[in-house]
């Protein structure tokens, strides 16, 4: 596989201009922006998910994410020196 680009086509030549004439330019994004976590349960941990989320009148996402940042927090009181992770 060639790491050269693509031909452009005549219409796309016409719609985005050639690249080497692209300047850069600066992004703001909102606080809203985040990403998404995947977490599996077994049938057993279903139950006991679903089991508490009624108790606290929480649905499973709710819930669940709830419960992460709550031990985050008590993670990182514990080790307030430690840098932040992004994964």
């Amino acid at each position: 596989m060639s790491g050269d680009p693509l031909p452009k086509t005549d219409a796309e030549r016409e719609e985005y201009g050639d690249p080497k004439d692209w300047e850069p330019i600066d992004l703001e994004f909102g606080q809203d922006v985040g990403g998404v976590a995947q977490v599996e349960f077994d049938l057993a941990e279903l139950d006991i998910l679903f089991a508490a989320c009624q108790l606290t009148d929480e649905n499973s996402i709710q819930f669940v994410k709830r419960a992460a940042m709550e031990r985050a927090a008590e993670l990182l009181q514990e080790q307030p020196a430690a840098p932040a992770a992004s994964a």
